[in-house]
């Protein structure tokens, strides 16, 4: 697993992220292994700059469905 470079989140931003990773795994139905994944592909998201409610479900889902081994 590569490092991720420190980014400020704020409160907002943290909400609104956890608010994604539960409407995408609503969706997916994942372990709790698919799910960290999930909010890493999230967290790698935001940190790109993309911080739509829509483009974090999206990439949430695109990585739940490939299970965490």
């Amino acid at each position: 697993m590569s490092r991720i470079e420190p980014v400020n989140f704020g409160p907002e931003l943290v909400a609104l992220m956890k608010q994604a990773l539960e409407r995408a795994a609503r969706d997916v139905g994942p372990s709790p292994a698919t799910k960290a994944k999930m909010a890493e592909r999230i967290v790698r998201t935001v940190a790109g700059g993309a911080t739509g409610y829509g483009t974090l479900v999206a990439v949430a889902i695109d990585e739940g469905r490939t299970p965490a081994a």
